[in-house]
């Protein structure tokens, strides 16, 4: 996972405002944010239930974030579980 880093912090802080465009923008120059977990050890998806972010949510895992089982229930979409 990245660690906490001022790109992490940015991603994080994207998702807590909905851009959905600034958070495409940076999946699309540093992919590895998809797998970036906040402080508190808490990925980027999740993150994004959590503050009711639903498209970022769906952006990050469409865009290949691995959703975890309160994701993947949160979207609907049990079918992402591997």
């Amino acid at each position: 996972h990245p660690r906490m880093n001022e790109q992490v912090t940015e991603f994080f802080e994207a998702i807590k405002a909905d851009d959905i465009f600034g958070l495409t923008t940076m999946i699309n120059q540093d992919p590895s944010l998809l797998d970036a977990v906040n402080e508190n050890g808490v990925v980027a998806p999740l993150f994004a239930i959590y503050y009711g972010r639903k498209e970022c949510a769906l952006l990050l895992v469409q865009s290949g974030a691995k959703p975890n089982t309160f994701v993947a229930a949160a979207l609907n979409d049990v079918r992402r579980l591997d």
